[in-house]
């Protein structure tokens, strides 16, 4: 739901903004995600048995039947929704909702494509708070598309991080990840040259003076350096609990390059 903000506060219109558009976009947003987030705890019941016991479905605490029905309500109403705000709106909502379904019962299991999967879902969330602003103007850089570029990067190391924690239980289930083939100190060597693209990135737009000094200090001082020195540490001692506290990192340097980003 931030990000669809954080896209349409990037988007330049000569016009006031809309706010009942982004709204609607950013509740249809939260319910593909959540729909997205059900179907992968549907799919990956055997592995969540042995990575996350404390799981609702693993537990039985819900049936596998009301979660399914669950699912299909919630991608309606996000159709439903985004049809209230413009075709292009609805057309981003509809491609969530196809990618996640053959995310949870394909892409996954292909070795990287569905890290990149993810990664592109999340940056699209930005896309779509731009579209809901102006059709037109989502595409222009500046604009969203500089946040889709951030996200996508970003989001696209902490699922390789994610999958390193998850490595005992996706190797047990059959999936292959990058962790399970190349080894985690091989993962965590891509985690940081990403990160390394992240930082020229950054500097880029800081150079460009599309983007100011506030911008330069939030995310190369609080995101990208400290992320940096934190995976080099993480390589020399790759243990699951390092690995933990930098999936934990990532998730901050996310929320700060967000707001980084609507300030820059």
């Amino acid at each position: 739901m931030v990000g669809v903000w954080v896209g349409a506060s990037m988007t330049a219109t000569d016009a006031s903004l809309d706010y009942l558009n982004i709204f609607f976009t950013s509740i249809a947003t939260f319910l593909v995600c959540a729909a997205g987030n059900i179907g992968n705890d549907l799919a990956d019941i055997e592995i969540d048995r042995i990575n996350r016991p404390e799981r609702i479905l693993v537990r039985g605490l819900l049936s596998t039947a009301f979660s399914k029905r669950l699912l299909a309500v919630l991608n309606l109403l996000a159709v439903a929704i985004s049809l209230t705000v413009n075709f292009t709106v609805s057309l981003v909502c509809l491609s969530a909702i196809g990618l996640l379904y053959l995310y949870n019962h394909r892409l996954k299991r292909i070795l990287l494509l569905g890290n990149l999967t993810v990664a592109a879902l999340a940056a699209m969330t930005l896309l779509a708070g731009g579209y809901a602003v102006n059709v037109n103007a989502a595409l222009l850089i500046p604009g969203p598309l500089i946040g889709v570029i951030y996200a996508f990067i970003l989001h696209f190391i902490r699922e390789l991080v994610k999958d390193a924690q998850d490595i005992e239980g996706d190797s047990r289930a059959g999936v292959i990840t990058f962790p399970s083939v190349a080894g985690i100190a091989s993962t965590l060597r891509v985690v940081l040259v990403c990160l390394a693209l992240l930082f020229v990135f950054t500097v880029l737009l800081v150079k460009s003076e599309a983007y100011g000094s506030v911008f330069a200090i939030l995310v190369i001082g609080c995101v990208n350096v400290p992320l940096l020195g934190f995976f080099i540490y993480a390589l020399n001692r790759p243990t699951q609990k390092i690995i933990g506290v930098g999936s934990f990192l990532l998730k901050i340097g996310m929320a700060v390059g967000l707001f980084a980003l609507v300030i820059g």
